[in-house]
């Protein structure tokens, strides 16, 4: 999918992470590594996750 600089998208990201210790905050800064046309690109973007332990 293409979104335009300045644009933005409805798509989401879902990712499974594995933390060791418990977190103490929520996340900032967001980096995506993928390929795209045989190329492999990485790319951070400002973002805030919250990080929790499942029960």
């Amino acid at each position: 999918m293409k979104v335009e600089a300045g644009e933005s998208s409805d798509i989401f990201y879902l990712a499974e992470l594995k933390i060791t210790p418990p977190p103490k905050e929520s996340a900032r800064w967001c980096r995506f590594d993928y390929r795209q046309a045989g190329r492999a690109y990485s790319r951070t973007m400002d973002c805030e996750v919250e990080l929790t332990v499942a029960r």
